[in-house]
């Protein structure tokens, strides 16, 4: 009995992975080759500029593929399971599992813990690879779509001693520059602030600027060009400076503070975590730090809330459960945006905006499972 019950799991846990599978290649390609159409035109004026781009444009998609993937995969996941089901359903196969004592629940199980597996994939995804590719499809997408140099603007940072810092705008390494591709004067590959101020105050409490045409990274600080020190009290001090040096000022902390404020949802947790310990106000940081750690939970949720309403035996039963489930699990996302909102507008607790919608929707989950047939 054993052996059957093991054999009976790999059975359906083959199904879904195979299912994951198709479904996840379906979303990729589809939204690849949606994308590549839409700007054909873009790519077209970026060949008559720059001369042949296709390697760059393959290395665009083949980058964006990691991010596809962790954005819709809590939907291939519901798609996956709800697939996986109607199958099994559909060759008659879930009534001989269910007849011979097998609970419906527990025949669900091989789906449910494959679900919560690729929830964790994801997220190693997302903390080891995405914020690392970041800089590179930034570049490559400005590259390619808008025909010029990735060169963030008005980039604002909070140093970890509490100074904050602006500049008018930073130029990366040259390897992310138009024109790197063909090859670039090894010289020119340093990262630059250009109209640099930075703000702080004196061991007296006095407010201090220091400011700067330009700032070269050089590996361990930035050289200053034209930069002064200007101290404002009784009488106003202005003295030149040759360097700027702090923790937290480097040239990774620049593109998380860029990426913080345009691309927040495709941060790491150490990403969100050093956004916070220069900032712990930092409303939106905190909210997603939460819901990242509860990411892995969503892919069970949305099974929680799909599956039960499609294992159905009645005629039609199942093609009804089927939007209902769908309706559900839209119904929650529609939610997680709300009170993320919510916690970004200071309303509620960052904990609880995060936690909420899991929380509440995970009890309409486990009341579905009432709906289960045994």
């Amino acid at each position: 009995m054993n052996r059957l019950s093991h054999r009976l799991d790999r059975y359906v846990l083959a199904t879904f992975l195979r299912h994951w599978t198709v479904v996840a290649a379906a979303f990729l390609g589809l939204f690849t080759l949606l994308d590549l159409v839409g700007k054909s035109d873009e790519y077209g004026q970026s060949a008559d500029l720059y001369g042949p781009v296709a390697s760059e444009v393959v290395r665009l998609y083949l980058v964006n593929l990691p991010f596809l993937l962790a954005q819709f995969a809590p939907y291939v996941t519901l798609l996956a399971g709800l697939a996986s089901v109607l199958s099994l359903r559909r060759v008659s196969e879930w009534t001989p599992m269910l007849t011979a004592g097998r609970s419906t629940l527990r025949a669900f199980l091989p789906i449910f813990a494959a679900a919560l597996v690729m929830g964790v994939l994801m997220l190693v995804m997302r903390e080891a690879l995405l914020p690392r590719l970041l800089p590179e499809r930034a570049a490559l997408t400005s590259r390619l779509v808008r025909q010029e140099a990735w060169e963030p603007q008005n980039v604002w940072l909070r140093s970890l001693d509490g100074r904050r810092l602006h500049c008018a705008l930073y130029q990366p390494l040259a390897t992310h520059r138009p024109g790197a591709a063909s090859g670039l004067d090894q010289a020119d590959a340093v990262p630059t602030m250009v109209g640099l101020e930075v703000f702080g105050l004196s061991s007296l409490g006095q407010d201090r600027l220091l400011s700067a045409d330009v700032a070269r990274w050089d590996g361990v600080g930035w050289e200053l060009e034209n930069g002064f020190l200007i101290t404002l009290g009784g009488v106003t001090d202005r003295q030149p400076v040759a360097r700027l040096d702090g923790p937290g000022m480097a040239p990774a902390d620049l593109e998380r503070s860029w990426f913080g404020q345009h691309q927040p949802l495709e941060l790491s947790a150490a990403d969100y975590r050093q956004l916070l310990a220069r900032d712990p106000g930092h409303r939106q940081a905190a909210t997603l730090a939460w819901s990242w750690w509860l990411a892995p939970w969503h892919h069970l949720i949305l099974l929680l809330l799909g599956l039960p309403y499609v294992l159905r035996f009645e005629r039609g039963a199942s093609m009804e459960g089927l939007a209902i489930g769908l309706l559900l699990c839209s119904t929650f996302f529609v939610a997680e945006f709300l009170f993320h909102d919510f916690g970004d507008r200071g309303l509620v607790a960052p904990w609880l905006a995060a936690l909420a919608p899991t929380l509440l929707f995970t009890g309409f989950g486990l009341r579905a499972l009432q709906r289960l047939p045994t």
